[in-house]
């Protein structure tokens, strides 16, 4: 139990790093002009790859919590407003909101899209057949996985509080990576042809 409980501590940790990893990269559209090709494919490089890392955190922590009772049994109830809608969270759901909004304005407006070649083999099944619907993807995931880790990080901090709250808090966080996991999914597709030089010109 004292390897298992080290194991957990172990994924939040670097769980915790790849969420500040993914706010910093995701804000990187507002400090910069990604109008080099080259600087495109490099932001949306970044993007998928610790994307891709919290997806595998998921799946290691979803194992480990297959050892501890009471862990599963409720993860799948944790997106209720038991816990989303908590007074601690309403500053969070607002900051995503704005970066929302913000996120929208600056990637329809990228520079570089005129350099970015939609070549997708794949588009009938996916559905990304134009620069657009490239867009539309990205706006409406990226933003709600960024809200989303901003209310695992205040998880991820409680979770040295007594064993029944770990378990409870763990419970939450499973429930909530697995949304995330979900939106990562729904986007990576278009994330991973955005990283690709033979997309861009």
């Amino acid at each position: 139990m004292k390897n298992l409980s080290g194991n957990i501590i172990g994924c939040l940790s670097e769980l915790s790093c790849n969420i500040d990893l993914f706010c910093v990269s995701l804000k990187k559209v507002f400090k910069r002009k990604l109008t080099r090709a080259h600087d495109c494919r490099e932001y949306f490089l970044n993007i998928f790859s610790v994307s891709l890392k919290i997806s595998l955190t998921y799946m290691e922590l979803d194992k480990l919590s297959r050892q501890l009772p009471g862990v599963r049994a409720g993860r799948h109830q944790t997106q209720d407003n038991g816990w989303a809608m908590a007074p601690q969270f309403k500053s969070l759901f607002e900051k995503e909101g704005r970066m929302r909004g913000r996120f929208k304005k600056a990637i329809e407006s990228l520079p570089g899209w005129s350099k970015f070649r939609p070549i997708n083999h794949f588009a009938e099944e996916n559905l990304l057949f134009k620069r657009k619907d490239y867009v539309n993807r990205l706006v409406l995931h990226l933003p709600e996985i960024y809200g989303e880790l901003l209310r695992l990080k205040k998880y991820i901090r409680r979770y040295n509080d007594s064993e029944a709250e770990r378990r409870r808090i763990l419970t939450h966080i499973i429930g909530s990576l697995e949304h995330v996991t979900h939106h990562i999914s729904y986007c990576h597709y278009a994330l991973e042809a955005l990283s690709n030089d033979y997309n861009w010109e």
